[in-house]
């Protein structure tokens, strides 16, 4: 199953919306997510590596308004570690969790994660 499918459902539980993997999954597109790219496709991890048209896929059936933040690797420095912390931190503050790519390059293969929290300026993320 695909990381964004749990994250997702995380993040609408968060808001007290009750919602089926199943349905998740089909919006998504995470039901039907077979890439035959070799030899490697970022589809293997996670939908959220793919770009915005998962995210709009997800969102956009149910109705949901969301900000998506391309370049979280930093290729083209649109986004500096500060201006990301201000995002999180922001969308944190108005009471809306943050979908975010894990621990990329640090423990092994990007995964999809929910932020709900922070402390010490958005220096220590929760989730």
């Amino acid at each position: 199953m695909p990381l964004l499918r749990g994250s997702v459902i995380a993040c609408m539980r968060y808001h007290g919306e009750e919602v089926t993997n199943d349905y998740v999954m089909g919006i998504s597109g995470g039901a039907f997510k077979i890439f035959w790219e070799l030899p490697w496709s970022p589809a293997n991890c996670d939908l959220l590596l793919i770009g915005e048209e998962p995210v709009r896929r997800t969102f956009g059936e149910p109705g949901y308004d969301y900000t998506f933040v391309p370049d979280y690797n930093l290729k083209g420095l649109a986004y500096t570690k500060e201006v990301y912390r201000k995002k999180i931190v922001d969308s944190i503050d108005s009471g809306h969790p943050v979908i975010a790519l894990g621990v990329v390059y640090i423990v092994g293969p990007p995964e999809c994660c929910l932020i709900s929290g922070y402390e010490e300026g958005g220096d220590v993320l929760y989730g």
